[in-house]
């Protein structure tokens, strides 16, 4: 409830009165027939994992069409990447955020190193995902152990997801199918350029996805599920 009013307040100073407040992680359900296709490569029944990696945190939905089956936000994103770097490399924080978006990477499995330099970017990188991989392993067994099989395939997105190799590295610690999370390419809320991108397959365009602000876009005028933590004394008024 503090944090609901604290969001509330927070708004209200700039002017903004907020008709809902929900679960980030439940947001991208609205996504479906834009970020990701109502059935995917395995038809109907597929069921999909929306991973949204952030700089704080990393919001999991899982959804079978049009139904969230499984929601959860993990407390771990980027920033562990960030922080690592500059304790290993001694770098300025801010430094450390340019260091990672430019030449943090993680390595193809069995693939050789240029450098000792570039093997220890590698392990730095690895080491500091791997409580947010253990905890995104504990989340699906935690969605397979109320009942349900898959998923059948992970799509990523989020500004940590940017980082080289991460596609890969997320699918060898799940054994699960994974790819980037993108409008498809007729989608309307693409500009001409961008929908252009993403016919011809580029990355950037999965990338400078915003998919959680157009999910939560979405699911107010969509009609998809969603929480309203507005409630009681902190219920949204009109006059």
């Amino acid at each position: 409830k503090d944090v609901v009013r604290a969001h509330v307040e927070a708004l209200a100073a700039i002017g903004a009165e907020p008709r809902v407040i929900g679960a980030a992680a439940l947001s991208y359900a609205a996504l479906r027939g834009h970020g990701y296709a109502d059935a995917g490569p395995g038809g109907e029944g597929e069921t999909q994992a929306i991973v949204d990696f952030g700089h704080l945190h990393t919001n999991v939905c899982v959804v079978r069409g049009g139904t969230v089956l499984f929601a959860r936000s993990i407390p771990r994103g980027g920033e562990d990447v960030t922080v690592a770097i500059a304790e290993q490399f001694r770098m300025s924080p801010a430094d450390a955020i340019q260091a990672k978006h430019a030449q943090a990477f993680l390595a193809a499995p069995g693939s050789a190193f240029a450098s000792p330099a570039h093997q220890r970017v590698d392990a730095v990188v690895r080491d500091a995902l791997r409580p947010l991989m253990r905890e995104l392993k504990q989340t699906i067994a935690a969605f397979r152990a109320s009942g349900e099989t898959g998923p059948d395939r992970v799509l990523i997105t989020g500004g940590a997801a940017r980082l080289n190799g991460f596609v890969e590295h997320v699918e060898a610690e799940l054994g699960i199918v994974v790819a980037r999370l993108a409008l498809i390419a007729d989608d309307p809320f693409l500009d001409p350029a961008m929908a252009e991108r993403a016919r011809t397959g580029e990355a950037v365009a999965a990338a400078e996805l915003p998919a959680q602000a157009l999910g939560l876009a979405l699911a107010a005028a969509t009609p998809v599920p969603q929480v309203n933590l507005r409630k009681s004394d902190l219920a949204y008024r009109t006059d």
